[in-house]
């Protein structure tokens, strides 16, 4: 186990230089930092922008307050927006085949590849559910999300039927996205711990873990990197696996 000190004042100070990025939106050249492109009217977005595949070439996809937007990632030039939200939003798109997932103050799925407001002709299916923070994630034809609550929510990639919303077992509140690997779900809490559910057809809550010397505070979402979980609370990072 690896162990870190983490500041809260660092952290603040990360999401305001992510924030500052996302509305100037701008590419540098990795080269020399010359600034490429750069795209105005990325407000109140919290998220970070998500490469799509598209049958004219890539699209850089971002979440902003009062669309769902599709740029072009050498230009930074608008190809399409999808209208008719509001507020801030934390949540990142999630890609897969060519269609782009959207769970934030509604659920729905937008084909790629569209030119200008596509608001009524690439929208494929609007469904229930809502993130005011967690990203959503793709696996194996379905979507999961979690709500600030303790909620995890499960539709069809398809058709954006519901399939499960389910309470975890010790409650909690969620900031961190959920991550699947080696078929579960794993699902971080603020201050209640990490809950692993089964990947399948039916909801099963597998396992519940804290650490008993760490009440820390946790809003990272984990990733997995050769066979071990990485996971950051705000006293320490921790590398899980077997040695």
């Amino acid at each position: 186990m690896v162990r870190r000190g983490a500041q809260q004042l660092l952290q603040q100070a990360i999401e305001a230089e992510v924030q500052e990025f996302l509305e100037k939106h701008q590419e540098r050249r990795a080269a020399d930092g010359k600034e490429i492109w750069r795209t105005k009217g990325i407000s109140s977005s919290w998220n970070t922008p998500v490469l799509a595949d598209a049958p004219a070439g890539p699209e850089l996809v971002v979440n902003i307050s009062p669309a769902v937007i599709g740029l072009d990632p050498a230009s930074g030039k608008e190809l399409w927006r999808v209208k008719g939200f509001g507020g801030y939003v934390c949540p990142s798109v999630v890609v897969h085949k060519e269609v782009v997932y959207v769970v934030r103050g509604g659920a729905l799925a937008i084909k790629s590849g569209g030119r200008g407001d596509v608001t009524d002709t690439h929208v494929l299916w609007r469904g229930k559910g809502s993130s005011v923070i967690s990203s959503p994630v793709y696996h194996d034809g379905r979507i999961y999300w979690l709500g600030r609550s303790d909620i995890l929510s499960r539709i069809d990639a398809e058709t954006g039927k519901d399939i499960y919303r389910k309470r975890l077992s010790k409650g909690g509140e969620f900031f961190a996205s959920a991550m699947v690997a080696d078929g579960k779900i794993y699902c971080v809490s603020r201050f209640s711990g990490t809950y692993v559910v089964a990947a399948g057809a039916a909801f099963q809550e597998l396992a519940h873990n804290t650490f008993a010397d760490d009440t820390s505070r946790t809003n990272a979402s984990p990733i997995v990197h050769d066979g071990c979980l990485l996971m950051r609370t705000d006293r320490y990072l921790y590398c899980l696996g077997k040695r």
